[in-house]
């Protein structure tokens, strides 16, 4: 035979009100110190969690006039850039993911001393390719500054919906500007004492 247990409170040994119940909903009046939510647990709509973050300190170096997106190979990656790399199992609960990013540029005169850069995504476990390019902007100055300095910050929400059940990846690249040699020498990501950070949090 079975029963039920009606009631609206629990209290504690103290009489403290800990869960209350009204129409069905549950609340929880303090903190819950421990346990783990199960798989099962849906958050609503919107709610964002922290994935991964990368931090890139100091300079990486000179680039010299690089006329098409750079870096693109896993190595150039780790250490002309920062990135991120997000495994099919650690997005599969996201439908979205904010990726937030900081860097510094240092741009040294050609013709002009200007650089374009683009925060760009892309899947599966190697080199840069079938590239998805999510922000793009330009940095410098078209007068005689021997050397110019820009910081670039952002944040982008990157619908993901539809990639599947592969590894994505970011990173943020930069080039001379339009492609042409005359708008930069040399490109550095970075200088001696700069921290940069990309992050990414899953969005429900």
């Amino acid at each position: 035979m079975s029963s039920q247990l009606k009631v609206n409170s629990i209290r504690d040994t103290s009489n403290n009100e800990a869960i209350t119940i009204s129409s069905g909903n549950v609340s929880f009046n303090n903190t819950i110190s421990a346990g783990t939510l199960g798989s099962s647990v849906v958050f609503p709509s919107g709610y964002q969690v922290y994935i991964k973050s990368q931090n890139r300190s100091g300079g990486t170096g000179a680039i010299y006039r690089p006329t098409a997106y750079y870096p693109t190979t896993t190595s150039d990656l780790a250490t002309k850039s920062f990135y991120l790399s997000i495994t099919a199992s650690e997005h599969s609960s996201f439908s979205k993911i904010l990726i937030n990013f900081n860097a510094n540029f240092r741009v040294d005169e050609n013709t002009h001393a200007i650089a374009d850069y683009r925060l760009v995504r892309w899947a599966g476990t190697g080199n840069v390719s079938s590239e998805t390019a999510l922000v793009h902007g330009t940095i410098g100055s078209v007068t005689t500054d021997v050397e110019v300095f820009d910081c670039v910050s952002g944040s982008i929400i990157d619908d993901i919906s539809s990639v599947g059940d592969v590894q994505i990846n970011y990173t943020l690249q930069y080039q001379n500007h339009n492609s042409n040699s005359i708008y930069a020498n040399n490109i550095y990501f970075g200088q001696t004492n700069d921290i940069q950070q990309i992050s990414a949090f899953g969005i429900i």
